[in-house]
């Protein structure tokens, strides 16, 4: 398996390949293609798990794929921030800064999500799942 978090311009893109030996499978998610802004912090989730794969920006969901239900248990690929890795060198990369970047054992909600951030009181609620 394999996972790309990157920026294609102005639109936020996820890759999630599962390798050719389990049957090979590509799928994207994406933000639409003015979400991301320069000189504006974003926040950037995004959640694996028996739920399907959800990609959240800003605290909101913003897309998914109900019938990627598993995490990334075979990855072979290095891990890459801030950055897209698909045969080559690292490119698309993200203008900007990365931090506080996570990686949990299990699939977060959108409350988990905002609560791992800290501050419920201060962001709207998630919108589009449970």
């Amino acid at each position: 398996n394999h996972l790309a978090v990157y920026a294609d311009g102005r639109q936020l893109v996820v890759r999630l390949q599962r390798s050719y030996v389990q049957g090979g499978a590509t799928i994207y998610l994406n933000s639409n293609e003015l979400a991301l802004q320069e000189d504006v912090w974003h926040h950037i989730a995004v959640s694996l798990g028996p739920l399907g794969a959800r990609l959240f920006l800003d605290f909101q969901l913003v897309d998914y794929h109900s019938g990627w239900t598993h995490g990334l248990q075979t990855n072979e690929e290095p891990l890459i921030l801030g950055a897209h890795n698909r045969r080559t060198e690292p490119r698309d990369f993200i203008k900007g800064l990365v931090d506080e970047f996570m990686v949990f054992d299990a699939q977060l909600t959108p409350w988990d999500i905002i609560s791992v951030y800290g501050c419920t009181m201060c962001l709207p609620a998630p919108t589009g799942c449970t």
